[in-house]
């Protein structure tokens, strides 16, 4: 039950990584206190802001009254734990799902970016497309970024509430008698 959740947050991760790999930001990373990894800046802000809609969805509650139904509905001894392996690959689908959702306006906008750079260093190719394309990135992704902020804590809503439903469906396929 923790390592659904926990890949949640990783497909959350994920795409603050892909991000921060676009725009230009994949070499400033800080250390994330949870794993004691190295992970970007973005990334960090997506885990922050997920605990933050995990913990005002009483998340913690219902995961915690999750855990407690799974003792009463399931002996300790009697889990048909062979059944959760397929489950899981469509749990794993799942979380590379969620890092394309949430970084796909970012993936489109660089690209069309990317692709007008390109067109331009062909057209003017004494110009230093690096100098001139680093800070357009830059710029151009944290503007996106502050577009899609105000609508990040409802996607992640709508991502937790799938993983309390998760949660359902292995609370059934793991009870043989549920």
């Amino acid at each position: 039950m923790g390592l659904i959740g926990q890949l949640i947050f990783a497909g959350l991760e994920m795409a603050g990584r892909l991000i921060s790999l676009k725009i230009v930001l994949g070499f400033a990373s800080v250390v994330d206190t949870m794993t004691q990894q190295q992970s970007t800046l973005i990334s960090n802000l997506f885990s922050m802001l997920a605990v933050l809609v995990f913990l005002s969805i009483d998340g913690d509650k219902i995961y915690i009254s999750a855990l407690a139904k799974s003792f009463e509905v399931l002996p300790l001894s009697q889990a048909a734990i062979h059944l959760v392996g397929p489950y899981m690959l469509d749990v794993a689908v799942y979380l590379f799902m969620i890092a394309v959702q949430i970084a796909s306006p970012f993936l489109v906008v660089l690209f069309l970016l990317d692709l007008s750079l390109a067109i331009f260093a062909r057209i003017m190719p004494q110009a230093n497309i690096m100098f001139i394309a680093l800070p357009i990135k830059l710029g151009v992704g944290f503007v996106l970024l502050i577009l899609i902020s105000p609508y990040l804590p409802t996607a992640f809503t709508m991502m937790l509430q799938q993983l309390f439903d998760y949660l359902l469906e292995l609370l059934e396929i793991i009870t043989p008698f549920y």
